[in-house]
């Protein structure tokens, strides 16, 4: 069930049953708590960790009864290869490795923007953008801490967003539920917590024998106070950043490719490592058992046969020229559909200036829908930067304009650059050609 479906289908139970906001919240939570969406985030940030499926995998032989069941006898090599990591790194740095910069008429409000929006919360911009590439969809949370706007990162995981309109573009509330791990006694337990954000501020519900019920240890409260005095805004304090308009995550899109390269893989290299436990044909064995046999075989390399004796292999050849062929294939098509650059492309250290942008246009294109969702997050993030301004009596910059423009951290060919350089000696300045010479930098 999609998240729209549970919502319409919460909606509808509301009306039909008079349900309390208690109840509708605990149906959001549990219908939560097992979607298809929820999974696939939690998906992608374990993939992000390395956690491939393969690090799972279970080698098995038909048992009794014709029953599948585990052999730890057999070797069972579980080669994770972190594409999803590279991947995902490899975006935010190329479009937030070198920082952001923001541009306006009004230098006041520029300066004020570029001192607010600084070193910390460009660090909090990577992170988001790397939380919405794993999850689909990252949310940064506005606060004001001893009368200072501050952000941070709620995990994706952990919000329930009640959307406005079909497009998602805006909030009409948000749910965070999350768990927390408390003591009864000399008894440890884990306790589900709910949230419910709107504009008329938030409330908080817990849960008690699978029920939510209002949380009478944190009554309602406003979103900020400020100087003694309680202010809600009017928008939901949550900010959305998304990797594309569906919300879905990187790894829906290379998951059954990095499987099928971990699988191959690792089953080429159980092959190899179990050459010396192939099945053995015995013909003629000068021995008391099969037990000390392996044993002779395993310890001295060596085994005694009486006359006529022979021990062969029914061991499968490995075709390698196979497997190097598929998992080649395989590994391009994890950087085309993961719109990537593959650094270990042998072409790519010689490549030509244009050829070098060639081969970034898929992370190229990637990272321009990136940005674009970026700069509406920004732009949503000055809707609460403009109200600390206008509550700490800094100025009303509501009606300013600013544009936020992001460099790109891309490779460039020394050597093209250098002879653009020079050849551009009688027509330049000096200063000029020495502030575009890759050495300078």
């Amino acid at each position: 069930m999609t998240q729209t479906q549970i919502i319409n289908h919460i909606i509808e139970k509301g009306k039909e049953q008079e349900m309390t906001t208690s109840q509708i919240i605990n149906e959001y939570v549990n219908q939560w708590a097992v979607s298809s969406k929820k999974a696939l985030m939690l998906t992608g940030q374990r993939y992000y960790e390395g956690d491939n499926d393969i690090n799972h995998y279970k080698r098995t032989v038909v048992g009794e009864g014709g029953m599948l069941c585990e052999d730890k006898t057999l070797t069972n090599s579980k080669l994770s290869h972190n594409f999803a990591r590279k991947l995902t790194d490899q975006k935010c740095q190329y479009l937030l490795g070198k920082p952001f910069s923001v541009c306006g008429e009004n230098k006041e409000y520029v300066k004020k923007l570029e001192k607010m929006l600084g070193k910390s919360f460009r660090y909090l911009l990577k992170s988001a953008c790397k939380e919405a590439i794993n999850k689909g969809i990252a949310w940064i949370m506005p606060y004001f801490d001893q009368s200072k706007l501050k952000f941070k990162i709620i995990p994706s995981e952990q919000v329930i967003p009640v959307w406005k309109d079909g497009a998602h573009t805006e909030l009409d509330g948000v749910i965070r539920t999350y768990q927390a791990e408390e003591y009864d006694g000399a008894e440890r337990k884990t306790v589900t917590y709910a949230q419910w954000w709107t504009t008329d501020g938030v409330e908080y519900f817990v849960q008690e024998n699978g029920q939510m019920v209002t949380d009478y240890k944190k009554p309602k409260s406003s979103h900020i106070t400020v100087n003694g005095t309680d202010y809600n805004f009017k928008r939901v304090p949550f900010i959305f950043v998304k990797y594309n308009e569906e919300e879905l995550p990187l790894i829906k899109f290379v998951k059954s490719l990095i499987d099928d390269y971990d699988m191959l893989m690792s089953h080429d290299s159980n092959s190899i490592l179990d050459t010396p436990n192939n099945i053995l044909v015995v013909k003629n064995y000068d021995g008391v058992n099969l037990g000390e046999f392996r044993k002779n075989i395993a310890q001295y390399k060596a085994v005694k046969v009486s006359d006529n004796g022979d021990v062969t292999s029914l061991g499968a050849k490995i075709n390698t020229d196979s497997i190097k062929t598929h998992t080649q294939i395989t590994h391009a098509n994890i950087y085309e559909v993961g719109r990537g650059v593959d650094t270990q492309c042998v072409e790519l250290g010689d490549a030509s200036g244009v050829a070098i942008k060639y081969r970034f246009s898929d992370l190229e294109l990637d990272c321009c829908g990136i940005e674009t969702q970026l700069e509406q997050s920004l732009e949503n993030i000055l809707y609460f930067v403009n109200i600390l301004f206008s509550l700490t009596n800094e100025g009303n910059f509501f009606d300013e304009k600013v544009d936020f423009i992001f460099a790109r951290d891309i490779i460039v060919s020394e050597k093209e650059t250098i002879e653009n350089c020079k050849n551009s000696a009688d027509i330049l300045p000096n200063d000029v050609i020495v502030a575009n010479h890759p050495w300078s930098r």
